[in-house]
Protein backbone atom coordinates (compact mmCIF):
# COMPACT_ATOMS: atom_id res chain seq x y z
CA UNK A 1 0.00 0.00 0.00
CA UNK A 2 1.05 3.85 -0.68
CA UNK A 3 2.24 5.69 2.34
CA UNK A 4 0.52 8.72 1.46
CA UNK A 5 -2.53 10.03 -0.54
CA UNK A 6 -3.67 13.24 -2.27
CA UNK A 7 -7.40 13.08 -0.10
CA UNK A 8 -8.78 9.83 2.08
CA UNK A 9 -8.52 7.07 -0.23
CA UNK A 10 -11.63 4.76 -0.40
CA UNK A 11 -10.43 0.96 -0.60
CA UNK A 12 -12.33 -2.39 -1.54
CA UNK A 13 -10.83 -5.63 -0.91
CA UNK A 14 -11.51 -8.53 -3.60
CA UNK A 15 -9.74 -11.73 -3.61
CA UNK A 16 -6.27 -10.97 -3.38
CA UNK A 17 -6.29 -7.15 -4.50
CA UNK A 18 -7.42 -3.82 -3.32
CA UNK A 19 -9.10 -1.53 -5.81
CA UNK A 20 -8.55 1.88 -4.15
CA UNK A 21 -9.60 5.53 -5.28
CA UNK A 22 -6.58 8.04 -5.05
CA UNK A 23 -7.64 11.01 -7.10
CA UNK A 24 -7.13 11.46 -10.26
CA UNK A 25 -6.98 7.36 -9.84
CA UNK A 26 -8.84 4.23 -9.45
CA UNK A 27 -5.67 1.81 -8.85
CA UNK A 28 -5.82 -1.82 -8.44
CA UNK A 29 -2.87 -3.28 -5.85
CA UNK A 30 -1.80 -6.85 -5.96
CA UNK A 31 0.67 -8.70 -3.61
CA UNK A 32 1.81 -11.98 -5.45
CA UNK A 33 4.89 -12.82 -3.08
CA UNK A 34 2.59 -12.86 -0.04
CA UNK A 35 4.89 -10.06 1.76
CA UNK A 36 1.92 -7.68 2.63
CA UNK A 37 3.08 -4.87 -0.10
CA UNK A 38 1.94 -4.09 -3.37
CA UNK A 39 3.86 -5.57 -5.83
CA UNK A 40 1.39 -4.75 -9.01
CA UNK A 41 0.21 -1.18 -9.61
CA UNK A 42 -2.01 -1.00 -12.07
CA UNK A 43 -4.32 2.33 -12.90
CA UNK A 44 -8.01 1.14 -13.59
CA UNK A 45 -9.46 4.31 -14.44
CA UNK A 46 -7.61 7.67 -14.56
CA UNK A 47 -9.20 11.90 -14.54
CA UNK A 48 -11.22 12.62 -11.27
CA UNK A 49 -10.86 15.70 -9.87
CA UNK A 50 -8.69 15.87 -6.87
CA UNK A 51 -8.39 19.91 -5.86
CA UNK A 52 -11.65 19.77 -4.39
CA UNK A 53 -12.74 16.72 -1.98
CA UNK A 54 -16.61 17.30 -3.07
CA UNK A 55 -16.18 16.60 -6.79
CA UNK A 56 -13.31 13.60 -6.29
CA UNK A 57 -13.99 10.22 -6.55
CA UNK A 58 -15.13 7.79 -3.64
CA UNK A 59 -17.37 5.27 -2.51
CA UNK A 60 -16.47 2.25 -4.34
CA UNK A 61 -18.33 -0.15 -4.69
CA UNK A 62 -16.39 -3.69 -5.40
CA UNK A 63 -18.09 -7.25 -6.90
CA UNK A 64 -16.27 -9.93 -8.85
CA UNK A 65 -13.89 -7.98 -10.22
CA UNK A 66 -15.82 -4.44 -11.18
CA UNK A 67 -16.19 -1.91 -9.65
CA UNK A 68 -18.56 1.45 -10.04
CA UNK A 69 -17.15 5.01 -8.88
CA UNK A 70 -20.80 7.03 -7.35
Amino acid sequence: MRSHAALQPNIVALRHRLEVTDAPNVLCLEDTDGDGKADIRKVLVTGFAFTNPQHTVDNLQGDRGSFSAI
